[in-house]
C-alpha cells in the first residue's frame, strides 16, 4: 500500500502543477507572489523532490491524533516541505491573488480557523470520504487560495492525507486543464469529477 501511494501521490501533483512539469511559477512577477530566481530545469528537480518528502511525510503521519493544534502544526510542516529550496514566505499569502479566486487576504488567518475546525470536527467520521477530500481543495485552491505560492501541491497534499486516514488512495487525475475547468463550474461539478478519479463513477 506504501509504494502504491507514494506512486499515485506522485501522479496526482505531476498531473495538474504547472511548476513541477515547466520549472516556472506562473504569475511570480505579481505583488506578493514570490519570484524565483532557480532554473527551470534545476526547480523542476526541487519540485520532485519535495514531493516525495512531501509523500514520505503524509504517510507517517497518517494515523496521528488531530487536534486544532496539531493540524495547524502538520500544514506548516508540510508547507515547509512543499515550498523548500522554492521560496521563503510565510505560510500564508499577504496580497490578493490578481485574479478571480481566492478571498481578500486580511481574512485568510480567521477563514483557515474556521477550515480547521470543520477539518477536525469531520474528516475522520465522514460517510463520504471522498466529497469530503473534493471539498477540501475546492475550498484550498478556488475559495481562499491561502498559500503565497504552491497552493495547488499544497491542496492536492492536503487532500490526499486525508483519503489515506480513510485507506483511499489519491484521485487519478486527468489533465490539469480539466481539474481546473471543473472546478471553475461549480462545486458539484468538481465533486463528480473528483470521484470519477478515484473510480467511483
Amino acid at each position: 500500500m506504501k509504494d502504491e501511494f507514494f506512486k499515485r501521490f506522485r501522479h496526482a501533483i505531476l498531473t495538474t502543477s504547472r511548476t513541477a512539469n515547466t520549472g516556472i511559477i506562473s504569475g511570480s512577477d505579481r505583488p506578493g507572489k514570490p519570484a524565483t530566481h532557480v532554473e527551470p530545469a534545476s526547480l523542476i528537480k526541487q519540485v520532485d523532490c519535495n514531493i516525495r518528502q512531501s509523500a514520505r511525510f503524509i504517510w507517517e503521519h497518517r494515523e496521528s491524533t488531530l487536534s486544532l493544534t496539531e493540524l495547524f502544526k502538520f500544514e506548516q510542516q508540510l508547507f515547509t516541505i512543499v515550498s523548500r529550496g522554492i521560496n521563503t514566505q510565510d505560510i500564508y499569502r499577504t496580497s490578493p491573488t490578481g485574479a478571480h479566486y481566492g478571498i481578500r487576504h486580511e481574512l485568510i488567518p480567521v477563514q483557515m480557523q474556521k477550515l480547521r475546525n470543520w477539518i477536525v470536527r469531520e474528516c475522520d467520521i465522514v460517510s463520504e470520504p471522498i466529497r469530503f477530500a473534493a471539498m477540501l481543495e475546492y475550498q484550498l485552491d478556488f475559495i481562499l487560495h491561502p498559500y503565497p505560492d504552491a497552493c495547488g501541491r499544497m491542496t492536492r497534499s492536503l487532500g490526499a492525507y486525508f483519503l489515506l486516514r480513510h485507506g483511499l488512495m489519491p484521485p487519478r487525475f486527468t489533465l490539469r486543464e480539466d481539474y481546473y475547468k471543473q472546478m471553475n463550474t461549480s462545486p458539484d461539478a468538481f465533486c463528480m469529477y473528483y470521484a470519477k478519479c478515484m473510480g467511483e463513477t
